[in-house]
């Protein structure tokens, strides 16, 4: 715990100038380089998957779903790159801190999500539709059919 001392070193003249001076630069690059850019990503990432994630199969979405993937992509190779920085300037003391954890997790998953959409795992409507018809015709003699887009499904809502 921080006692009284530790805030006198802020009380003095020559770490205030320092501080007048490079806190600027610093509020402009966070701002700039991380807040803007991580606004537009949790942005666009919530656009993608509350609406476009939806309806990408519909008639005029198509392109919007790529055009979305492409730009989540970007942001996600940018922060990666951004971490992979803060590891190289720190070491392995990058590694004591959750909070870079957290920073890592989201654009990692969805750097495996993203090629799996692109490649269709996520299409599981055809089958989807055949275990329904299916469960229609042994519903009549009182049998279950085993779910075959439920392993799809689940790895799609980890992810």
């Amino acid at each position: 715990m921080a006692n009284c001392e530790d805030y006198e070193l802020f009380e003095q003249i020559a770490i205030k100038k320092i501080i007048d001076f490079k806190w600027p630069l610093t509020r402009e690059f966070t701002i700039k380089r991380l807040l803007v850019p991580y606004l537009i990503f949790m942005t666009t990432y919530l656009l993608y998957m509350n609406w476009i994630f939806m309806v990408r199969k519909e008639e005029g979405y198509f392109l919007a779903n790529y055009v979305f993937i492409g730009i989540l992509g970007f942001f996600c190779w940018y922060f990666i790159v951004l971490e992979m920085k803060q590891l190289k300037n720190e070491g392995l003391d990058y590694l004591k801190s959750p909070w870079n954890y957290l920073d890592l997790i989201p654009p990692i998953t969805l750097i495996i999500f993203l090629p799996l959409e692109i490649f269709g795992y996520f299409d599981y409507t055809d089958a989807a539709n055949l275990y329904i018809a299916e469960q229609r015709i042994l519903n009549k003699i009182g049998e279950t059919a085993v779910d075959p887009t439920v392993n799809i499904r689940t790895i799609e809502a980890i992810l």
